[in-house]
């Protein structure tokens, strides 16, 4: 995979690679052939007599040399393990002192720009005024984020949420669907939290012992991935205190006749179930929609989108 281009240069993943490439490999390989070499069986022509005659025949200089030789591959092999338990324990500091930065708060969020378009993946739909998605390239940047999270899993949850850390905005990881995740909380409870998970566009109560404190390089590793949209063009009509909307086209994803006297903000209870049941079958049956940014956000609302064919 790729390295994550909005990802921070942060010293975890140095450290990844550089375990994975010490060298380890080269040691083992080594002392696997020396022992290989050893571990030979002689023939059964071959009896220790012949050996120790050989042995006989040889110079005392070249014995010497011999058991020098010995010497020299038991003190690499001594100084090999040695130089491998002193790396093994420098990671493991390094890696208590970056997993301890805790954060608080995520990156703000890139919003769309305006006129901009681009492919993206459906996260989930609650209706045409909300529903999250996640840039086509921005899908490479959460699977290394994953790879990371799960690399540390096993550290990460052992740093559990404190109640001081549990207030609304907070940044945490939170278990779900046996992953962590980044989330923001959004209110506290005794026994549980409700969060909002910002690379998935998942809302959810979860309880306090699911969730953990995160570390900055993890935080702040990218912004936000999913984005909250609607889709723009979505207005109500007060007439005489009754909502009224209707479909127009529901084949350029759920384009609505606007009747207006009075316009304001859409209110998801003027959307009729029809309305929803279209747009989700709609919406739901491709795997990449191509979306057009209008640059804002209503009140409300996410940011204003229109669906591209």
């Amino acid at each position: 995979m790729e390295p994550a281009t909005e990802a921070l240069d942060n010293p975890i993943g140095r450290l990844c690679s550089e375990y994975n490439g010490i060298g380890c490999e080269d040691v083992l390989s080594t002392r696997f052939e020396r022992v290989n070499v050893n571990c030979i069986p002689m023939k059964l022509s071959d009896s220790c007599t012949s050996v120790d005659s050989s042995s006989n025949n040889r110079s005392p200089t070249e014995k010497s040399s011999d058991d020098m030789l010995s010497l020299m591959e038991f003190e690499s092999e001594e100084k090999s393990d040695a130089f491998e338990q002193l790396f093994d324990s420098e990671i493991e500091k390094e890696i208590f002192m970056v997993i301890g930065k805790i954060a608080t708060e995520f990156p703000p969020p890139k919003l769309f720009k305006k006129g901009e378009k681009f492919l993206a993946k459906v996260l989930s739909a609650v209706s045409p005024l909300e529903f999250y998605v996640i840039r086509d390239a921005h899908i490479r940047i959460l699977r290394e984020l994953e790879r990371i999270i799960s690399y540390f899993s096993e550290k990460l949850c052992g740093q559990p949420l404190l109640d001081s850390q549990c207030h609304r905005d907070h940044a945490c990881l939170v278990r779900f669907d046996d992953i962590l995740a980044r989330a923001k909380i959004g209110h506290s409870g005794t026994d549980e939290l409700q969060v909002y998970l910002i690379d998935y566009g998942r809302s959810m109560f979860i309880s306090r012992s699911e969730c953990f404190a995160i570390p900055t390089f993890i935080a702040k590793f990218a912004s936000p991935l999913a984005h909250y949209c609607t889709l723009n063009g979505f207005k109500t009509l007060n007439m005489v205190g009754v909502y009224c909307i209707r479909i127009s086209d529901i084949t350029n994803y759920c384009g609505f006749l606007l009747y207006e006297s009075q316009f304001s903000d859409v209110d998801s209870r003027a959307l009729d179930h029809a309305t929803v049941i279209a747009f989700h079958e709609k919406i739901l049956s491709v795997g990449e929609i191509t979306l057009k940014s209008f640059g804002e956000s209503r009140r409300t609302h996410g940011e204003l989108v229109e669906l591209v064919d």
